[in-house]
């Protein structure tokens, strides 16, 4: 196994992962939106590398949103069982 990044000059692996808290807001999307974009934000802000997993797509459009401020050609793969990823 390759341990070495290119992208980043790196062995990524020994800087550990930090979790952060979940995002708690109300069944609202357009709320949940904001609020993960502003927390991804946040730690893009820090230049920080950012994962997100989550099971429902207000998710993904609030972490993408804020990717594409700070990368503005930011290119998306989305590998989804379904085909609902809509806003």
């Amino acid at each position: 196994m390759e341990l070495y990044d290119i992208e980043t000059g790196t062995e990524v692996y020994k800087y550990g992962i930090y979790t952060d808290v979940p995002v708690l807001i109300s069944d609202r999307p357009e709320l949940m939106i904001k609020a993960v974009k502003e927390r991804i934000a946040s730690w893009l802000a820090l230049d920080k590398f950012v994962v997100t997993v989550g099971g429902e797509h207000s998710i993904t459009i609030g972490s993408v949103e804020a990717h594409l401020i700070k990368y503005p050609n930011l290119s998306v793969l989305q590998l989804d069982a379904h085909t609902d990823l809509r806003r």
